[in-house]
Formats: C-alpha cells, sequence, structure tokens
C-alpha cells in the first residue's frame, strides 16, 4: 500500500511538472561568460578615458562605439562598469550598454570608413572636440579638399561659432608633407563632405533572431493559457488525490480489522487455557444437595429392595441407606 501510494504522490508530480514547464523562471542568464571574452556594443555606447562613467564632460569622453560593433572585455571593475578595448584604445563602457557574447566576431571594429575635408576650407585637428582652448590643437591647418581621412566614430562635444551640430568625428590623419606621421584627434563634421555609408554590423544579430525565433516557436507549441492549464492540472489531480484518499480510507478500515480479529483471537486462547469448574461440586451426602431434586430407584422398581435396616439406639427409627439412590432430574421418584 505504501509503494502504491509513492508511486500514484510520485506521478502527480510528474505530471504538474511537465504540464507547465513555461511558468517557471529560465536558468539561463542573460549574459553569459564566454571564452572569446568579446561584447556586442549597444546603441550609445560611450567610451570613456576613466572608470568615473559618471563623469560626462567631453575631456572624459573619447566616442561613441558604434552600434553593433565589438569591444574586448579587459576586467569587470563593479556592477555597472567594464574596462575594455576598442581598436588601440583602452577605456570603459558602462554595463548595461554590452552584452557578451560567446563566439569570435569576425569584424570586430568598424573599418575602411573615410571622410574629405570640405573644399571651401580648411580646418584643424584637436585633442577634445572643442575648440575653447587653441593649446588643444594637434595639426593647426588640415587643407580645404583633402582626402581620404580615417573615420573612427562619432562624438559629442562643442558647437563651434558660426555651426549649429554638436558632432564631430574622430579621425586618424597623415599630413602629406609628413606621410609616416599619424595623428588622431577631432574633426567638427560640419568642416567635411563624402563620408562613407557606415555598415551594420549583423555579426550575431542573426543568431540572436534565429534563437528568438526558436523560442517563440518552442513557446507556442508548448504554452498554454494560463486558464486552461488550471482546468487541466485540476482535472489530473483531482482523479488522483480521491484515488489516493480511497486508499488511505481502505488501508485504516482493513487495519482496524485485522486489530479486532487478533483481539478476538487472543481472548478465545485466554478462554481455552481458564480451566472450567464442575457442574455440582458439593458431596451428594450434604443435605442441600438434595433440596429440589428428583430421584429415581437406580434399578427396575420390581427388582427394587431396600438395604438392611439399622436400629437407632436411641430413637429404635428405622434409616435408609442414601448411597443406594442415584439423582435423576427427568423422573419421578417412585
Amino acid at each position: 500500500m505504501k509503494k502504491l501510494l509513492s508511486f500514484l504522490s510520485s506521478s502527480l508530480i510528474l505530471v504538474l511538472c511537465s504540464i507547465a514547464p513555461a511558468n517557471f523562471p529560465s536558468a539561463k542568464a542573460y549574459n553569459q561568460t564566454s571564452s572569446y571574452g568579446y561584447m556586442k556594443c549597444d546603441s550609445s555606447c560611450l567610451f570613456f578615458k576613466t572608470s568615473d562613467i559618471t563623469n560626462m564632460n567631453i575631456d572624459n569622453i573619447y566616442f561613441i562605439i558604434p552600434e553593433g560593433y565589438f569591444v574586448k572585455k579587459i576586467s569587470e571593475v563593479s556592477s555597472t562598469t567594464i574596462q575594455v578595448s576598442y581598436m588601440n584604445k583602452t577605456g570603459f563602457v558602462m554595463t548595461e550598454r554590452v552584452r557578451e557574447v560567446d563566439f569570435l566576431p569576425e569584424i570586430k571594429y568598424l573599418q575602411n570608413i573615410t571622410f574629405d575635408i570640405s573644399s571651401f576650407s580648411g580646418t584643424q585637428l584637436w585633442s577634445v572636440p572643442s575648440t575653447e582652448d587653441s593649446s588643444k590643437i594637434l595639426v593647426k591647418i588640415i587643407p580645404a579638399g583633402t582626402k581620404k581621412l580615417t573615420y573612427v566614430a562619432e562624438a559629442r562635444g562643442e558647437i563651434p561659432v558660426g555651426s549649429t551640430s554638436p558632432v564631430w568625428f574622430y579621425c586618424y590623419y597623415s599630413p602629406v608633407s609628413d606621410p609616416t606621421s599619424v595623428f588622431e584627434g577631432y574633426v567638427h563634421s560640419e568642416k567635411t563632405s563624402s563620408l562613407s555609408p557606415i555598415p551594420e554590423n549583423l555579426e550575431g544579430k542573426i543568431l540572436e533572431t534565429t534563437e528568438s525565433q526558436n523560442q517563440n516557436t518552442s513557446s507556442s507549441h508548448t504554452t498554454l493559457p494560463k486558464t486552461v492549464e488550471i482546468v487541466l492540472i485540476s482535472l489530473i489531480a483531482l482523479p488522483i488525490l480521491v484515488i489516493l484518499v480511497l486508499l488511505f480510507l481502505s488501508g485504516r478500515r482493513k487495519e482496524k480489522a485485522a486489530n479486532i480479529a487478533a483481539s478476538n483471537s487472543d481472548n478465545f486462547h485466554e478462554l481455552d487455557n481458564t480451566p472450567i469448574s464442575r457442574k455440582n461440586t458439593q458431596p451428594k451426602n450434604d443435605i442441600n444437595y438434595l433440596k429440589n431434586k428428583k430421584f429415581s430407584l437406580k434399578k427396575s422398581f420390581d427388582n427394587f429392595m431396600f438395604e438392611p435396616t439399622c436400629k437407632n439406639s436411641e430413637n429404635h427409627k428405622t434409616t435408609i441407606a442414601w448411597d443406594s439412590l442415584e439423582d435423576n432430574d427427568d423422573d419421578d421418584l417412585l
């Protein structure tokens, strides 16, 4: 009985777990640690110069890492800050703006994007996206119409006098007069032209889309409306519970009957072992034994003879020997 109850209980638990697996949270974390250590950047992923990501000053920000491209994780500074590298630079990003991936990207950084300097006027290359401090000029003059400056990323900075946009381009520049030297800094976007189209990096996105579709498909096949789940669970669980209760009560009744039978058996053995007293323990020669008794002669009336009489020395009365008589409850005394 106990084994049957245990089996039914286990079956009920398995049925309940198999009906509504979608109600339990997944054990898979959103960010999984990969062996490659690359992280895909979301939009507005600022690349900070220091670990103080609350400092939004233009002096503390390199640029905005292009959306969809990758940084290499160096270390986790805190729950909100991660130290990473992008191209040849080391900096910091917000944890919430990156997602760790479990593959090695083929195109990690933005490549082969160029722009030209406007043909109307030359410009300068700055170490910060601002023209307020002339000491921050890296290259005093980039001639008008200069071609093929290497574009790295976009930055937000000061709006120069006579301009309307806060957008600057972080770039590499090699002067024609000194082609072996490479300068990197900021050029205001309104002084440029012919920026190459920036392609969307689809690495990881196709995989994410496929996984999302598979999850949705699987969910559509296995997930039922909550009301239907409750009804199904009730329909399956109720009969099993009724069976468990009936089996339990049946076991109790059988146990009670067995106890009663065992008790009766013990009483029977006690009676068997108890000696039965004789019906009459009084001697026959006791006068009280003769009360309310009917007697008959031992032999037939024709052969009846009295025992010899004897004289009593005192009253001379005749007595009969009572031992010669036998009691008979069924016959009258003759």
